[in-house]
This record gives C-alpha cells, sequence and structure tokens, in this order.
C-alpha cells in the first residue's frame, strides 16, 4: 500500500473461535488480507511509528501461553543483514543531524526577523513549518507476507504487546501469570520492552501496566492508578480526580447498560422464550431506587434470573460502608469424631490421613479423648467450635486420655477447614478406589475427576498410571464436578488409536510415551455423573456418550452448559455474558443448556445411603464395569 491511503488492522474470530490479525483499507473497498493465518490465537495489533512493522500477540508456542511477534510489513526490513541495518541506521542519524543543523539556521534567521518583519522572503528561503505532520508512508510487500513474522519473547508465561517505541526499535510488552495450562511456570512479570533486532528484554516496571500511549518521544502509561511517563527514565505525574454521583441516575444507567449488553449478546436470540423487555421494565424502578448497594445488587440477580440460564449474575455492585468484623479462622484438629460417646470430652473414631492429628509429633490415636483445649475444658452438649476459634496456624495444647486411662499433653497447629475439606475428599476418592479394585478383584480402577481445570486434568493423567495401569476397564467419576474447560484434553487421552507398537530388544510390546502429548488409555470405561455435574463436566458426559465411548451411569446432569464472558459497567461492576451455546452433535442438535446428559443406566442414591456407606450409583458402574470385561 502506498503513501495517503488509510491503513487498518485488527483481529477478528471466526466460527471456530481463532483469532487472526487482517489487514485493510479504510479508503475504499478491499478485501481484508489475513496476515497471520495460524490455527492458534494472534491478537492486539500494533503499528510500529515508521508504518513498516506490526507488534502482536500470539499464542503459538504452547498450549495457552501467549508471546510478542513482530510481521516485517517490508521485505526489505526482513532480509536486512546486521551489516545493512547499522549503515542504514547510521545514515538515518546523519539525516537527524542535517535535519536539526537546519532547524538551527532557520532559528537564527527567526531572531532577525523583528528587524526585517516587512521585509520579504529571499529566494529559496524556506517557510516557517506550518506544525502539520507529514502522513506516515505504509508500503506493504503482501508477497509471502504471512512468512515474514517473527517471535520476539521466549517468557515461560503469558506476554502481551502492548505498543512501540518512538524510533519503532523497541516493542513493549506485558508479562503476566495465569494461564490455564502455564500458570506459575516463571517468576517473571511486570512490563518489559524488547529490542526487535537482537530480541534483548529489559524490565521497566516490576508490575504489569495499562493504557499505554505514545506521545513524541515518551510513552505514557497507568502504574497502580498513577500516570507515568517514561522517555530516558520514568517520571510519574500525581492527579486526582473528583466525582459527585447522582447515585439514583447512575444505578438506571447501570441496569439499562447491563440489559442492553445481554440483549445484544445473550447466545440465544429468542431468550429461552422469555420476554426480556418485560424484565427490564419490571424490575428497572426497583434497582434505580435501591437504598444500598446490596439491595441493587440483589435487583440486578433477580432480573437477570428470569432469563433462566447458567453461568449468568451481577457482581461488584460494591457494599455498603460498614466496619469489617474482627476475621477469626476457626482450627480443626483433622479428626473425625465418635458421635455415640457419652462421656466426658471427644472421642476420635479415625484420624484423617495428612492432617495436624496425623503428624508425628502431633498424633492423635484412635480412641483418644481430647478433654480441653488451651486448658478449656469441653463440656458434652456445648460448641466445640468455640473452643478452637482463632486457632488455625497458631500452637494449642490439648490435653488427651488414651484408651488405657493414660493422660498426656498434646501440641498441636490446626489447620484452616479447607485443608479438612480437601483431606476428606482425598479420603473418600481412595475409600471408592479401594471398593472398586476390592469388588472386581483388582480388574477395575477407578478415576474421580474434581473439577474440569489444570490441576484436575494433571492428577488425571497420573492416576492413568497409579490407579489404571494393569487394570482392564476404568471407572471415570464426574460426580459433584463443577466445570471448567478440559473435555478435550481429556479426551486425547481416552480417544487415542495405536497406529504402531514398539519392542525393544529384550522388551515387550509398548509405545514411547515420549512421542504422545498425554498418557493415554484405549481400554473400556464406565463414567459416572448426577444432577451435581456442572458444565465442562456435563460435556464430558454427553461427548462420551455421543461418541460411544462406554456406558454412563447415575443421574442426569444439571443442564448448565453455556461460554461465558463479562460485559463491564459504568461503575467498574459487571454482568457474566453467555456468548456461546454447546449443543450435542446429533440429529437433533440437543441444547445443552437446561437439558442435562441422561445416563444409559439411571441410578437414585436415596436419603441416607451417604451415613449409611452406600453407593448405589458405585455399585451400579462396577457391574457394568465387570460386563464389558466379560464382553
Amino acid at each position: 500500500m502506498g503513501a495517503g491511503l488509510a491503513v487498518a488492522a485488527w483481529s477478528a474470530v471466526n466460527d471456530d473461535f481463532n483469532y487472526d490479525i487482517f489487514i485493510g483499507r479504510a479508503d475504499q473497498d478491499f478485501t481484508p488480507f489475513n496476515l497471520t493465518t495460524h490455527p492458534d490465537d494472534d491478537t492486539s495489533p500494533h503499528w510500529s511509528p515508521d508504518g513498516r512493522k506490526l507488534a502482536f500477540t500470539s499464542r503459538r508456542q504452547m498450549l495457552d501461553e501467549t508471546d510478542v511477534w513482530v510481521a516485517w510489513l517490508n521485505r526489505d526490513d526482513a532480509e536486512m543483514s546486521e551489516r545493512e541495518r547499522l549503515e542504514a541506521a547510521e545514515a538515518k542519524q546523519l539525516a537527524k543531524e542535517e535535519e536539526e543543523k537546519k532547524k538551527k539556521e532557520l532559528k537564527k534567521k527567526d531572531e532577525n526577523k523583528d528587524e526585517n518583519k516587512d521585509e520579504p522572503a529571499e529566494e529559496g528561503e524556506e517557510e516557517e513549518d506550518d506544525g502539520e505532520e507529514e502522513p506516515v508512508l505504509v508500503e506493504i510487500d503482501f508477497s509471502d507476507l504471512s512468512l515474514r513474522l517473527r517471535r520476539l519473547t521466549k517468557f515461560e508465561a503469558n506476554e502481551k504487546a502492548l505498543g512501540w517505541s518512538h524510533d519503532s526499535e523497541k516493542v513493549y510488552f506485558n508479562v503476566s501469570q495465569g494461564t490455564r495450562l502455564t500458570s506459575g511456570t516463571s517468576g517473571e512479570k511486570g512490563f518489559f520492552e524488547v529490542d526487535i533486532w537482537d530480541r534483548e528484554t529489559d524490565e521497566l516496571e516490576s508490575e504489569t501496566i495499562s493504557s499505554l500511549v505514545l506521545v513524541d518521544k515518551t510513552v505514557f502509561y497507568v502504574k497502580k492508578g498513577k500516570i507515568v511517563g517514561r522517555e530516558e527514565k520514568a517520571e510519574t505525574y500525581p492527579f486526582s480526580v473528583r466525582v459527585r454521583e447522582d447515585r439514583p441516575a447512575l444505578r438506571a444507567a447501570i441496569i439499562d447498560e447491563g440489559w442492553r449488553a445481554l440483549d445484544r449478546m445473550f447466545y440465544d436470540p429468542a431468550f429461552h422464550g422469555h420476554d426480556w423487555a418485560a424484565s427490564l421494565a419490571k424490575w428497572r424502578p426497583l434497582a434505580a431506587s435501591a437504598s444500598t448497594a446490596e439491595d441493587f445488587s440483589v435487583s440486578m440477580n433477580w432480573m437477570l434470573g428470569e432469563m433462566n440460564a447458567s453461568h449468568m449474575g451481577f457482581y461488584g455492585g460494591g457494599k455498603s460502608e460498614a466496619k469489617e468484623t474482627d476475621k477469626q479462622i476457626t482450627g480443626a484438629l483433622g479428626v473425625i469424631w465418635d458421635d455415640q460417646h457419652q462421656g466426658a470430652g471427644r472421642k476420635v473414631a479415625e484420624v484423617i490421613k495428612g492432617m495436624p492429628a496425623a503428624r508425628a509429633n502431633s498424633a492423635l490415636a484412635v480412641g483418644d479423648i481430647v478433654l480441653s483445649v488451651n486448658s478449656i475444658s469441653y463440656v458434652v452438649g456445648e460448641n466445640w467450635a468455640r473452643l478452637m476459634l482463632a486457632t488455625a496456624g497458631e500452637e494449642c495444647f490439648l490435653k488427651v486420655v488414651n484408651a488405657a486411662g493414660e493422660e498426656r499433653e498434646v501440641a498441636i497447629r490446626p489447620s484452616a477447614w479447607s485443608a479438612v475439606r480437601k483431606a476428606l475428599y482425598t479420603r473418600k476418592v481412595e475409600m471408592a478406589r479401594a471398593k472398586v479394585e476390592t469388588e472386581s478383584a483388582g480388574n477395575l480402577g477407578y478415576i474421580h475427576i474434581e473439577g474440569m481445570g489444570q490441576s484436575s486434568l494433571l492428577e488425571f493423567e497420573r492416576d492413568l498410571f497409579r490407579a489404571a495401569s494393569g487394570k482392564s476397564a476404568l471407572l471415570i467419576d464426574v460426580r459433584e464436578n463443577g466445570g471448567g474447560w478440559t473435555t478435550d484434553m481429556v479426551l486425547a487421552m481416552l480417544m487415542v488409536k495405536n497406529h504402531a507398537i514398539t519392542i525393544p530388544r529384550g522388551g515387550g510390546v509398548g509405545y514411547p510415551q515420549g512421542r504422545r502429548i498425554f498418557a493415554t488409555w484405549d481400554k473400556p470405561i464406565v463414567v459416572l455423573c448426577n444432577e451435581n455435574s456442572y458444565s465442562n463436566a456435563e460435556i464430558f458426559s454427553w461427548s462420551i456418550k455421543t461418541l460411544g465411548r462406554g456406558p454412563v451411569v447415575g443421574k442426569k446432569t444439571y443442564g448448565a452448559v453455556i461460554s461465558t464472558g463479562a460485559a463491564h459497567l459504568l461503575d467498574g461492576s459487571y454482568v457474566r455474558l453467555p456468548f456461546r451455546g454447546w449443543y450435542v452433535n446429533n440429529a437433533e442438535r440437543t441444547n445443552m443448556e437446561l437439558n442435562g446428559c441422561p445416563p444409559d443406566y439411571p441410578v437414585e442414591n436415596l436419603p441416607g445411603d451417604f451415613s449409611a456407606g452406600i453407593d448405589r450409583q458405585l455399585d451400579k458402574a462396577i457391574a457394568v464395569g465387570l460386563d464389558l470385561i466379560a464382553g
């Protein structure tokens, strides 16, 4: 593209939700050119000030890691050698010095203008600059342009392109953690710059920044709410803003804004058969007149609730001013108590593995009776939590008597209840695994997937060796699984068909695990789900059923499956925005939202089963798994 043409670059998404960078012209018809043409996301394009390069953010190296890339729009720049680049830089510097020399000469002439105001300019004398900048010339060689892309950053983290330096030699970018599969892989974070030629990086700020703008040679950005200008060094510009709110008007605007976002972007244009406009008319007056932030939030969520959709809600509307109460965390010893004990103190029925009471230097044993905590005796029928208040992580002393009547003092540091919940989950899984292996004579393995996220995915892959190795069939349990995003990765482990086998000298039949993306399982499976399987756990249940990978046992899943985002509102609050529906790839194209996955073998766990140690769904899954093995 030549001079004078309005050129634009943007990121656009296709029906497979893959983002690419496009280049187009705004002043006339022009078929947009796909610059990146890559099956992973490319976003955030930034023109260099000289118009010869384009920086962007790309997710193409790791499963979910982003890096900063640059596109050389001019073939000469991409093919330039180091010597040619240095010579060009020297020529540029000489031209700059020549320009500065001319400016000094003009300045001297200007000093004499007062004496010669009425005299016309001499022939050949340059007129004063009118201050208007010449438009940047953008010349793009589209031939093989998609091949002239270069990766600039190599952090084991998440990098995002923010803009360019004034000389078009460096790209500014943020480094942050929090990617789904690569979080925690690097300690680096902050605001950096990278030289486009040698790819050397320098840290400018230890925290990420926002709102980067280049003005002449100075780059301005926002860091922790303050404006920073940086040329050769950083300078902070303090500022304050005073805002006067018309709260009823603001809340009326927020409810309108949230309603419009869903009106335009909700995945179902029929709004699940609901009159969405009627909801606004109904709830707007109440929300606008709310006297507190909590009341406003409740009104907004009541309006959203009428849509009868999952993955929705209003968040961040603020809280009414109130003094925060003292937060004291109740400690837990990590035992299961004997509820049948009638005497003084509390009797230990079981010590939970991995908890404070299981540690060697503070161990309690089955049959021990805890009589007091920090010299405060426990009286049967009183509130035990009162004794454990504010003890989490703090050393406290228990008076304990064992089954033989011997008394001792135990020093212990109780844990928070969050750790106990995790330990109880592990206990439950181990009990279920032992039951499956015992009742199947070691032929069936058992894995529970706690959530469809990174940690559970890695745990599932590990358990394919630890819990499934050597078994003839596998029970995969997604009951009580709240969802996430990893179904396709779990399927990548379960749907592999071997195209070959390997046999080393003196070894047996196998396949090199290092050649695969994940560990694999190609033997029979049975999946367990229930009414508390949500979102991506439902997608997983549907996928197993749709692909015919194995039978599904349990209860129909909840029916809460939509991809959601967020629409941010005037006051910093936001509404969750379900923008993408999920449909079963069957003849009916069943919408998974409001339609849970029906099991092949429906089984109801009855009230009282849990406390009695009965799991009818697991019993049925064992029977189905044994039938699969028997053929």
